[in-house]
């Protein structure tokens, strides 16, 4: 029986290594939220690949799951429903946590929406749910510094 080189060996072990070593899974940060009584527990998109990304993919998102955007500056911030699979309600804050506008978003839509007034916080959440109107003020202190 003829012995395989030393380097095959090597070759498949670091093969075997790399195929069957533990994937690290990327986590989206997240935080709780109160909004008008019920915990939300939203995802935090802060780097241009997570707001870009959003929730797009996405077959279904649970009752009291959602993602907040978050800029360092308030001003316009469009968004649109492309590769996003489920309706969703988007909600603009400014600085202070106060809503100032809300749309819902129809799967796979591109028709761009757009805060009327400036904001510096956006969450995406199941439609109907929130229970929130413009004016209404969500307490912003445990994420003001993400």
């Amino acid at each position: 029986m003829k012995k395989l080189p030393t380097y095959s060996l090597l070759a498949i072990f670091i093969f075997a290594l790399i195929y069957f070593w533990p994937k690290k899974q990327s986590s989206t940060p997240t935080i709780n939220i109160d909004i008008n009584g019920t915990n939300y527990n939203l995802e935090i998109a802060k780097t241009i690949f997570e707001k870009s990304r959003g929730l797009s993919k996405r077959a279904e998102l649970c009752p009291t799951c959602g993602m907040i955007f978050i800029y360092q500056n308030e001003g316009t911030y469009p968004f649109w429903m492309k590769d996003t699979l489920i309706p969703l309600d988007i909600i603009w804050l400014d600085k202070t946590g106060k809503v100032i506008d809300i749309k819902t978003g129809k799967p796979n839509d591109l028709t761009p929406l757009t805060n009327s007034a400036p904001a510096q916080y956006i969450i995406e959440l199941n439609p109907n749910v929130s229970g929130l109107k413009i004016g209404d003020v969500i307490n912003l202190q445990n994420f003001m510094n993400l």
